[in-house]
């Protein structure tokens, strides 16, 4: 027995996979998602703090323990986490953790717990961000850790950008910008048929809906701001459907690819069902915005059409059939010699090539 238990351990782990003890599956770790921007200096607002509620049920006392992490962000918009203090930006810096009643007793109900953070300063000069880990700790076992709405191993609860009020009004151009929208596309993600998934997609039409409508954004200053996508498509002069991306912080000279698709849940159900007309234009209208601080910059609009309609089968059919007709036309017939029929369309290839193999050997030998 002792034996198998090793095996099946062994195993676990060599797929990367921790073995978790038997109290992880009973304790459960909750955390409040803190706000995605933190503003110092708000006009009557003079001591703005941050609370996160963090809720614990099941049988083993544990300890609460709050961290600040710093994380950079790779071209592809991943996060690297990093400990706290690793940047100039660190939330470390700007942020304190009240003390507070970090030992869970275990209960039938739970407990929850309210952790305050509040700023070392009242007043900052520049942008801070990060993310903020709240860890679970049994009391003489194994650590586990948990973020926003389940239990889970230790991960950042939310990240935070800390920003000075009216920070974006006050800098210099060129130093913090509005995002700036670089591409615009849609693409049916419904493939009706063979000849649909073959064939490639024209510009502007749409063979079938949903589509998924993507935009790329850039932010082309130095400091970070905040930033989303929204959509409205309409039909008849009626709206079908508004969609939007959740904002999400953006790096100094970085870019991001945002995406919806034109679906609606059905109420009552976990069913989608297509928002999308089957035949007749579409207008879809994509609004790029992005704020810092408390300064909303102007968003950029830009108004698509596309136009709906299964053209592809049709298309395919009619240009069979015309290179069938083309064919059976060559076939016929000459009228200079009734019994002689046109050469088919094979043999006036291989007539072709014939010939360019014989100019090609006769060069050859004419070389000295």
């Amino acid at each position: 027995m002792k034996k198998l238990l090793a095996y099946v351990v062994a195993v676990t782990l060599s797929f990367g996979v921790t073995a978790i003890p038997s109290y992880a599956a009973s304790n459960n770790l909750k955390v409040s998602n803190p706000p995605e921007e933190f503003i110092i200096g708000q006009p009557g607002i003079l001591e703005p703090t941050l609370n996160l509620v963090v809720i614990i049920t099941g049988p083993v006392a544990a300890e609460i323990d709050v961290q600040f992490v710093d994380y950079v962000f790779d071209e592809s918009g991943n996060k690297a986490r990093l400990p706290e203090n690793s940047t100039p930006h660190s939330l470390a810096k700007i942020f304190s953790v009240t003390p507070f009643q970090n030992l869970y007793r275990p209960s039938k109900s739970g407990s929850e717990f309210l952790i305050t953070l509040k700023p070392k300063l009242k007043k900052i000069e520049q942008i801070y961000y990060g993310g903020i880990k709240v860890s679970m700790n049994p009391l003489g076992g194994t650590r586990q850790s948990g973020i926003a709405s389940a239990a889970s191993t230790g991960a950042i609860a939310s990240q935070v950008n800390v920003t000075p009020y009216g920070f974006a009004g006050s800098i210099k151009n060129g130093k913090i910008t509005g995002a700036e929208l670089s591409r615009i596309n849609f693409t049916s993600t419904n493939r009706t048929s063979i000849i649909d998934s073959f064939l490639p997609d024209l510009p502007g039409l749409i063979n079938s809906g949903p589509i998924e409508a993507k935009v790329r954004y850039r932010n082309n200053g130095e400091l970070p701001v905040f930033a989303f996508a929204s959509w409205e498509i309409s039909a008849n002069e009626k709206v079908l459907a508004t969609k939007r991306t959740s904002k999400s912080i953006l790096l100094g000279g970085r870019s991001a690819t945002r995406s919806v698709i034109t679906q609606s849940n059905i109420e009552g159900s976990r069913e989608t069902v297509n928002v999308l007309p089957d035949f007749g234009p579409v207008k879809i209208k994509t609004t790029l915005h992005s704020e810092l601080g408390g300064t909303k910059f102007d968003p950029v609009t830009v108004e698509s059409s596309v136009f709906v309609i299964q053209w592809k089968e049709p298309f395919f059919f009619i240009a069979l059939l015309a290179c069938l007709l083309w064919y059976i036309s060559r076939r016929r017939p000459s009228k200079d010699d009734p019994k002689r029929k046109q050469p088919s369309l094979v043999l006036l290839a291989l007539k072709a090539f014939k010939k360019y193999l014989k100019t090609r050997l006769a060069k050859l030998n004419l070389r000295p």
